[in-house]
């Protein structure tokens, strides 16, 4: 039977937080001080939590203004080949989106498109632009 280690209570007990939604994105953690009065543990104990959640990507420290909660972001190897909202569920986020531009070109208008969809000079092109987001925040631009 493994023994728990004090840094380890302390990551479990912020990911508890996290997982609970009493802290969410953004939200600023406990100063490493306030958790070592709530814990009785040393300030280097608790440091070392800390640096393991934010190695882990669970939180984001910056120096003199605190620790927070991380976004969650979405890990995906270059050969796959996922949508979206694929993307955004595997995150536990809703997917959604805002069209903010709408326009049908002549392709000579972008040589690139034009040349990847091997097109001629006089074809017409839908062109549009989304802001892509997650449970209403924004994420992303997408231009197609």
């Amino acid at each position: 039977m493994k023994t728990v280690q004090k840094y380890e209570e302390i990551e479990q007990y912020i990911l508890n937080l996290i997982a609970e939604q009493n802290l969410k994105p953004g939200n600023k953690i406990p100063t490493e001080i306030e958790l070592c009065k709530q814990s009785g543990y040393s300030r280097m104990t608790i440091n070392k939590a800390l640096n393991h959640l934010a190695n882990a990507g669970h939180i984001v420290r910056t120096r003199g203004k605190g620790s927070f909660v991380a976004s969650p972001s979405v890990h995906k190897q270059i050969s796959q080949f996922r949508s979206f909202t694929d993307d955004m569920r595997s995150i536990g986020l809703k997917a959604g989106s805002k069209l903010l531009s709408y326009s049908v070109i002549q392709a000579k208008q972008n040589p690139i498109i034009q040349q990847k969809l091997q097109l001629e000079d006089d074809d017409l092109v839908h062109d549009f632009v989304r802001l892509r987001t997650g449970n209403d925040t924004p994420i992303a631009t997408s231009h197609t």
